[in-house]
């Protein structure tokens, strides 16, 4: 698969061929991380902001077979536009997904424009959502350069249903740790 991705080079590259029980452990992990992708973002509603038609089908496929709603904006103002909208009806987005380079606005700018929609106080998965850097850059100074521009989270492209599990898994921890800690998780 195009572009290589660093662990599945480094997987191929290192791992060897899986043994018989290997192999049927790492079916029954993969399966109970795809689980755990779709409990996590069923009835999610996630903001996906790219540019490239392939990229946006290939992504909101993943997404909406997650079980997310997914709204596409084209470019990085029409992302802010879309956030901006969504907010005055009351709901808002539970995550977005920003793709860096865009036409008009690029994704560091309208992550930031977006995070100016939300109280100063609002932390990423609580009072507003994560903003998710979604780009093909997979180098770790790219992921640190994103993080350190005020996105919340990374997400390299192509991305596949485990590695979405993955981001959802993380931050509804941090969205239960938070609650619990207010004394919103007891019951």
């Amino acid at each position: 698969m195009k572009p290589v991705r660093p662990l599945s080079l480094l997987t191929q590259l290192f791992a060897g061929e899986p043994q018989p029980a290997q192999a049927a452990e790492l079916r029954v992990v993969e399966g109970s991380v795809e689980r755990a992708a779709e409990a996590e973002s069923a009835g999610a509603s996630v903001l996906l902001a790219e540019d490239n038609d392939i990229n946006a089908l290939l992504a909101s496929t993943v997404l909406e077979k997650s079980g997310a709603h997914v709204t596409r904006a084209r470019n990085g103002a029409e992302a802010v536009a879309k956030a901006r909208n969504e907010l005055t009806q009351g709901k808002g987005f539970d995550l977005v997904l920003m793709d860096i380079h865009m036409p008009d606005m690029d994704g560091v700018e309208a992550a930031r424009r977006i995070r100016e929609l939300y109280p100063e106080a609002a932390r990423p998965g609580i009072g507003r959502p994560p903003i998710v850097a979604l780009t093909a850059n997979a180098f770790a100074e790219d992921r640190a350069a994103y993080l350190a521009a005020g996105l919340d989270d990374y997400l390299a492209k192509p991305f596949e249903k485990t590695d979405l599990a993955a981001l959802f898994a993380r931050w509804s921890v941090e969205k239960s740790e938070a609650d619990q800690d207010a004394g919103l998780g007891a019951a």
